[in-house]
């Protein structure tokens, strides 16, 4: 099956196997990509000095760089670097992405892997350009919004989720409860391609423990005493469109090693299966915590913090916002009364 098309697009590969970079630049340069590779990063380094080279997405194999990978990205200006490697232990991941790079993909990878992070980057980088273009202060006030911006912060806000709605890259939303994340979760997919597929909530925070993983996953008949049923999960239900995970940080740490498989490579098993299932689904994650705080104390991976928090949106509190309190009672006066 073809991966989607990026012509225009070029990709530099550092890695020292002679047959990884003919594998990529077979798979990839026949999908429209521009492939370029390097067996280190000194021979690397020389052609982007040399100015005829300029790569969308950089990709590195740690074990070919011979320096610390802080360094190589220094070097690299702003252009994004995915990290390659064999190694799937989570502190390899956290070093990595505290390094500075944008994302890390284990070994071996496929074709439809590395076209999935280059449009990652893409959007990324997009909405990065594009936000850093936005006026601080958006006169103009839309008047059927999905929910009311008329403050600077909420405009800002609301810019952001038009220029994401289409990145199809995990989102991180943070506030209180209360602040209206689950607004901003259904804006962001109902401004989206994805607008007339599923859009799948769960309430993190009601589901006990020991059924979260058998809610989001699904389970197969057997599994444990009432199962007499296959069932499919939250992520099931929501392939093809949108899965909001709200209140993220309440997962015990077997779930959150299962979100982190389906954020790297779209897959999971049902509870009491080794059948593995794929999916395509956009995550956005809520919280009313900070996230920080729970990693340093052992309840939330790490690793599963870089991977969900690609674009973070921050809401403020109504405290903050004190003059959008007459348009929210309007609002709701119109919709409720």
């Amino acid at each position: 099956m073809a991966i989607a098309s990026q012509a225009a697009k070029t990709l530099l590969f550092v890695d020292d196997e002679p047959s990884f970079r003919d594998f990529v630049a077979r798979s990839l340069g026949v999908n429209g990509y521009r492939v370029v590779s390097a067996p280190h990063w000194d021979e690397a380094r020389n052609m982007l000095r040399k100015g005829n080279l300029t790569p969308d997405v950089i990709f590195v194999d740690t074990l070919s760089l011979k320096r610390d990978l802080r360094e190589v990205v220094g070097e690299t200006a702003s252009t994004p670097v995915v990290v390659l490697s064999a190694d799937r232990d989570a502190a390899s991941i956290v070093r990595a992405m505290r390094s500075g790079a944008r994302n890390y993909i284990c070994k071996p990878v496929t074709p439809k892997e590395i076209d999935r992070v280059v449009s990652e980057m893409s959007a990324v980088s997009d909405v990065e350009s594009r936000a850093a273009s936005v006026p601080e202060a958006v006169t103009h006030y839309n008047p059927r919004p999905d929910f009311v911006f008329c403050s600077p912060k909420m405009q800002q806000l609301h810019q952001m989720v038009m220029q994401i709605a289409d990145a199809r890259v995990p989102v991180l939303i943070l506030g209180e409860s209360g602040v209206g994340k689950d607004v901003v979760a259904r804006s962001i997919h109902r401004n989206s391609r994805l607008v007339a597929k599923p859009f799948v909530k769960v309430n993190c925070a009601a589901l006990p423990a020991e059924l979260t993983e058998s809610e989001l996953f699904g389970y197969q008949k057997g599994a444990f005493t009432g199962a007499d049923i296959d069932r499919p999960g939250k992520f099931e239900f929501a392939n093809g469109g949108t899965i909001f995970l709200d209140e993220i940080a309440e997962f015990t740490p077997g779930v959150q090693a299962k979100l982190l498989q389906v954020l790297q490579d779209g897959r999971f098993t049902r509870l009491g299966s080794n059948q593995e299932i794929s999916v395509d689904v956009r995550i956005i994650a809520a919280t009313n915590r900070r996230l920080e705080e729970a990693i340093r104390n052992g309840r939330f991976r790490q690793d599963l913090y870089y991977r969900l928090n690609v674009v973070t949106l921050d809401l403020p509190p109504l405290r903050e916002r004190r003059e959008e309190i007459l348009e929210l009672s309007r609002y709701f006066l119109i919709k409720y009364g």
